[in-house]
This record gives structure tokens, sequence and C-alpha cells, in this order.
């Protein structure tokens, strides 16, 4: 889908994926997850191409609306407009948000706070009950996202469980102590 040129803008309608980086040899870098609800990109309506891939995670159904259709119902309604600004500022946060985490945060940090961002987000779309949630990520794909070996996701991932901070079983998550993991993500 890189480069590809598209005259649609794509929504998750159910399901996960994420936005990736693929390197020449092969190796990649997953930018970004999304969710149920998330466009592939707000700024694809003012694209001819996307500069990432798009990979699912789990079985995604999508859908689809014409770019000029969409800027012009977006021009039209302020109301929409503000929403679609919205979206591309928090896409925009997101990123910087990442590049932080990436550059800055240890291991158990990078990691804690990737959980607690889908917490977030799974939350603002009434995906999260009892602090659990649906968790489909592989090791790899996490290791992807953190800029870490999945040997040492592995170990982190341990470490949250064996600490009593997280528990992870069929697919989902819990939170089992969430201020100690927001410390453990360096936010308090």
């Amino acid at each position: 889908m890189r480069g590809e040129a598209t005259e649609d803008t794509f929504v998750v309608c159910e399901g996960w994926a994420c936005r990736v980086a693929r390197l020449s040899d092969g190796r990649r870098q997953v930018l970004s997850f999304l969710l149920p609800g998330d466009l592939f990109s707000a700024v694809s309506a003012f694209q001819q191409s996307m500069a990432f891939h798009v990979e699912a995670i789990t079985e995604v159904r999508y859908g689809s609306i014409k770019n000029a259709e969409l800027r012009s119902k977006v021009a039209g309604d302020p109301h929409l407009l503000d929403s679609f600004m919205k979206m591309c500022i928090a896409e925009n946060n997101a990123a910087y948000q990442r590049l932080a985490d990436l550059g800055q945060r240890s291991a158990e940090e990078k990691i804690a706070s990737l959980i607690l961002q889908l917490m977030e987000r799974l939350g603002a779309r009434g995906m999260v009950h009892n602090l659990t949630f649906e968790f489909p990520l592989r090791q790899l794909q996490i290791a992807d996202a953190v800029g870490l070996t999945p040997v040492h996701v592995n170990r982190v991932m341990n470490m949250l469980r064996l600490s009593g901070l997280i528990d992870i079983q069929k697919g989902s998550l819990t939170i089992l102590d969430l201020s100690r993991l927001q410390r453990a993500a360096g936010l308090k």
C-alpha cells in the first residue's frame, strides 16, 4: 500500500491493524496500532499515496470514502471540520509521543507506556471493562513498535506479570495495579 496511489481514505471498522515502515533489508518499524474507528491516516484525505504500509493483526473489516467527498463534507460542516482537525492533532501528538518513547524511555517504560496508551484509546471507544481489554499483540509486534528485540520484550512482559502489574490470558490484558503500571511507564 505504501506509495500506491489512492483516491480513498480508509477506516478500520473491526479488528486491529498497524501502520508499518519497511526498510530495504526487510526489517520493519511499527509506527502505530490501528483500532476500530481509526483512519489509516487522517492526512490521507489530502495525499495521493500513503508513506507506510498497513498490516492486519487480527481479522480486519474496513471501509472507505472518496477523498474528494470527505474533503467536501469536512469543508461544509464546522463540527465535522473540528472533529477531523482533532483527529489530525491526535495522530500528530501520538507520533511525537512514540518518538519520545523510542528515544528516551527504558524497555520497561516503553512497554508499560504502550499498554497504557492502548488502554486509553480502547477506553475512549468503550472497549475496556474493569481494566481488561482485547490484546492480540504478539511479542514481535510489540518489539517492532517499541524498538526492542522479541527476547527483551518477553523478559519485560514476564517481569510486569510476575510483579503483579498485568495479566494476559486468551488475547486479553488486565491491568492489575494501574498506579504501579503508571509508575513503571514513568508517568508518576
